[in-house]
């Protein structure tokens, strides 16, 4: 098998990135970083590891949040002023 296309988990991944597991994962899961699931598992390829430790592949920006519904404090009514009838 050509090295270039041998597959790491996170674990193995976070041997060689300067990040933690954790993030490493977190960033698979958001696609910040390009990989394979399988299962429960991440499968990264030597390719993207190279290139995240040359500069070639960045992890980019975190994701947008989705914006909450929840209603702003000038759109919820008064407390403690009952609802004219």
């Amino acid at each position: 098998m050509n090295e270039k296309h041998e597959k790491l988990t996170v674990d193995q991944a976070g041997e060689l990135l300067p990040l933690k597991v954790s993030t490493i994962r977190t960033f698979c899961r958001q696609g910040r970083i390009p990989s394979i699931k399988l299962g429960k598992s991440y499968f990264i390829d030597m390719e993207v590891i190279i290139g995240l430790l040359d500069g070639s592949i960045d992890v980019g920006p975190p994701p947008a949040r989705e914006l909450d519904e929840t209603p702003a404090a000038d759109e919820l009514p008064e407390a403690g002023t009952p609802d004219e009838v």
